[in-house]
């Protein structure tokens, strides 16, 4: 998440590309082939704006744990192995 400020509003823009994304991304990129992801953005005018901020990190933090927990797993699966 980065904040800032554009024309006297505050902006926050966030990277909500997962790590399952960035592995599509990786993936590719070996290929030659190039993948651009844009921020999202939201323009902080009020609360309703501050709130839906605060959902899109919470997210994020979701998309985190989920992807930690799935490394986890495999990594308990291959000691099974």
């Amino acid at each position: 998440m980065k904040l800032t400020i554009k024309k006297d509003t505050v902006v926050a823009l966030f990277k909500m590309e997962d790590e399952y994304l960035k592995d599509i991304k990786r993936d590719a990129t070996g290929d030659g082939t190039k993948i651009k992801v844009k921020d999202t953005e939201v323009i902080i005018a009020d609360a309703q704006a501050c709130k839906a901020a605060k959902n899109m990190i919470d997210l994020r933090e979701d998309q985190i744990e989920r992807y930690q927990d799935l490394l986890k797993e495999q990594r308990a699966m291959s000691k099974k192995k």
